[in-house]
């Protein structure tokens, strides 16, 4: 039996060890998910959450089981490339931008306080190149470091 190839941004059916069979969206990166045994997910839930650890998913996710879906950045957990079950949908573009913005500052790697806007995060990310290495993406959120706050 040959193991289901899942693409970031997707929902698929997953069989958890701790809570049995649940929607999640696959977070890790392509390259990856082909090469290893396991994936990144993160769980999707009906239960709405604060906008910055919940991201509301239109139905193009394809998850029928609540009314309205979040998917909950708190979360993300390895699985099995095995327990991938079902493909139900896949997040649009901005669902799939949006996480990826909250997921950083959530991780903490951008210095905003908890209730600023992600969007004035958005725009901070650079990238910086250095010779004769890979360029490396990085956040720059010095004006809203909590230092710089009056």
């Amino acid at each position: 039996m040959s193991l289901p190839e899942p693409f970031r941004g997707e929902v698929w059916d997953v069989d958890f060890d701790d809570f049995g069979l649940h929607p999640a969206v696959v977070l890790s990166i392509n390259p990856l998910n082909a090469r290893l045994g396991h994936v990144t997910v993160i769980p999707v839930t009906g239960t709405a959450g604060p906008k910055q650890t919940h991201i509301p998913l239109t139905a193009d996710a394809g998850v029928t089981k609540y009314e309205q879906s979040y998917a909950d950045i708190t979360a993300p957990q390895p699985v099995a490339r095995s327990r991938l079950l079902t493909r139900r949908g896949l997040l649009t573009v901005g669902e799939l931008e949006r996480l990826g913005r909250q997921r950083a500052v959530y991780l903490a790697r951008c210095n905003h306080y908890p209730g600023d806007l992600v969007s004035e995060c958005s725009a901070a990310f650079r990238v910086i190149r250095f010779p004769h290495r890979r360029s490396v993406q990085t956040a720059h959120c010095r004006p809203h470091h909590p230092e710089s706050r009056p």
